[in-house]
């Protein structure tokens, strides 16, 4: 699809934002950041990133993405590769580079012809840059291109699919309004009423005037004697948040599901998932402590509805981060994993642990894990989900999660009332 025959050099002085830097790739697996580009430089190129001028210290693949100011470009980096390659050993040995290197500009454009010899070299320092440079060069959708945006419109197909509401039947009516994924365009784009809410106490969710602030969009559907309503909440632009959380409930079983999205990425012909950095661990600590909280919060009057196989709400569900282009289907295939299996395997000294300690969770070593049948069966029937948790709980983890610079899609199947919300002379 994308033939890079041309490499640019990305110098970025080293300063305080070196460190900004450093923790955003490894955090969020991306950066933005602005230079003042050749006209020539391509819209997708693979960026050589260099701190001090003296080591390449990233490879990554960079898309412009607007224009900040005369001559002056945006790049959104993303699909790292950790590398220690010393610069004047590549301008030794490639007499050209050494001459395009002095230019003093902040982002240099090597030639096809030099970038060839460039990337043989690459390859004798770094054994992983040929399968790095198929995988990011090949047919593929980088969902790191638009992580946002690709979980975001994932957790609502994720949502319609639990509540058994197949929008390509003929048999759903639906209304949005506001900022959606773009499969909902052929719905009826036109602003609900508080008329049309009054039938449903959203204070399931806690202060609802809070959330209602940070709405910016909605969805609502009809089938039967069902309705779904999918909320789009989020205090930044899509580009900019760390991930997405799917909050889930279903009024039959006064149940709430919680789906927190993780990406996986390949090293060497594996997918993992490192459970590394700081947002992660932050919020594993508050998933502990709302599950720990759950039982001083459940009301239990006996009801069969509220017989759980497993009445902890979280679940991981590890994606891909990247899919051919011919093969993006409906929902994004991954691994959903309860919160307690989880733990067990992330406590396992071997499990999913290497000789150093560090965590990495994918197909390899998971074990077990449910797929999108299970999981969305499960969550339909009532089999899985919290049991009759108090409002407050589940105000408490909205909030924790745009705390922490996620986007948060909520959910809720209710059975449908007298009232009919369509006329049917619509």
């Amino acid at each position: 699809m994308r033939n890079f025959s041309e490499l640019y050099f990305g110098f970025i002085e080293v300063g305080e934002r070196q460190g900004e830097i450093i923790e955003a790739i490894h955090e969020r697996e991306r950066f933005t950041d602005a230079f003042r580009l050749d006209p020539k430089i391509k819209q997708v190129g693979i960026y050589a990133i260099s701190f001090d001028g003296k080591f390449i210290e990233y490879l990554a693949k960079g898309i412009k993405s607007g224009r900040v100011a005369t001559y002056v470009d945006r790049v959104n980096f993303s699909d790292f590769l950790d590398v220690n390659i010393p610069i004047e050993k590549l301008k030794k040995q490639i007499p050209q580079l050494n001459v395009r290197l002095k230019s003093g500009s902040s982002v240099v454009r090597i030639p096809p012809v030099s970038t060839k010899a460039v990337y043989n070299l690459i390859e004798i320092y770094e054994s992983r840059f040929t399968g790095w440079f198929n995988e990011v060069s090949s047919n593929k959708k980088s969902y790191f291109d638009s992580i946002g945006q690709e979980e975001r419109d994932d957790s609502f197909k994720l949502a319609l699919q639990m509540a058994n509401f197949d929008l390509k039947s003929g048999m759903i009516e639906g209304k949005t309004t506001g900022n959606l994924p773009s499969f909902l365009a052929e719905i009826r784009n036109v602003i609900l009423t508080e008329d049309e809410m009054i039938n449903h106490d959203f204070s399931i969710f806690g202060d609802w005037n809070k959330c209602k602030s940070e709405i910016v969009g909605m969805a609502y559907f009809e089938k039967g004697n069902e309705n779904l309503f999918i909320w789009n909440i989020n205090r930044k632009p899509l580009e900019s948040v760390l991930g997405v959380d799917l909050l889930y409930y279903v009024e039959e079983y006064n149940s709430f599901v919680m789906v927190q999205y993780k990406r996986m990425s390949r090293e060497n012909d594996k997918w993992v998932y490192r459970a590394n950095d700081k947002a992660y661990q932050k919020e594993l600590v508050n998933m502990k402590a709302f599950e720990d909280a759950s039982p001083r919060e459940e009301t239990n009057d006996g009801d069969p509805n509220q017989f759980r196989l497993n009445s902890c709400p979280f679940y991981f569900k590890l994606c891909k981060s990247t899919l051919e282009r011919s093969k993006v289907p409906d929902v994004i295939p991954g691994l959903y994993i309860p919160l307690k299996y989880w733990e067990d395997i992330i406590s396992h000294p071997t499990f999913v642990k290497g000789v150093r300690g560090g965590i990495a969770v994918g197909y390899h070593n998971a074990g077990r894990w449910l797929t999108k049948v299970d999981f969305t069966n499960l969550v339909q029937k009532g089999w899985i989900g919290s049991k009759q948790l108090k409002s407050s709980v589940i105000s408490d983890l909205i909030q924790a999660s745009m705390n922490g610079d996620r986007a948060v899609t909520l959910a809720a199947k209710f059975k449908k009332y007298e009232t009919r919300l369509f006329n049917k002379g619509e």
